[in-house]
């Protein structure tokens, strides 16, 4: 885990340069925040996982719209760390909606 631990340090410390250069928003921030919910996943701290999810997801979804490549893969991370922490139902119901999500941009493409 020492090697995690360097890593999480190093992304924490990037985060915060992140964030006051381009602001907690940016992409290149909220891309770090998923960063982090997969380090600490590798760390098994699914609170910290599931916070730096949360705020991934939430974030590029408001940036980038719900059909970004990166939304689909930061809910995942996301929902993975909410079943983690005992919150099946919320999980399930977030990767269907994302599901019924890709659904629809399929059809729409046709």
């Amino acid at each position: 885990l020492g090697k995690e631990r360097e890593l999480e340090a190093t992304y924490l410390d990037l985060s915060k340069e992140m964030t006051q250069a381009l602001g907690a928003k940016s992409e290149p921030a909220l891309l770090i925040q998923h960063s982090l919910a997969i380090i600490y996943s590798k760390l098994q701290d699914w609170p910290k996982s599931e916070r730096a999810g949360r705020n991934a997801y939430y974030g590029l979804q408001e940036l980038m719209g719900p059909d970004s490549s990166n939304t689909y893969i930061a809910a995942s991370t996301y929902a993975i760390a909410m079943l983690r922490n005992g919150k099946q139902e919320q999980a399930i119901t977030l990767l269907k909606e994302k599901i019924a999500d890709l659904g629809k941009r399929s059809d729409n493409a046709h």
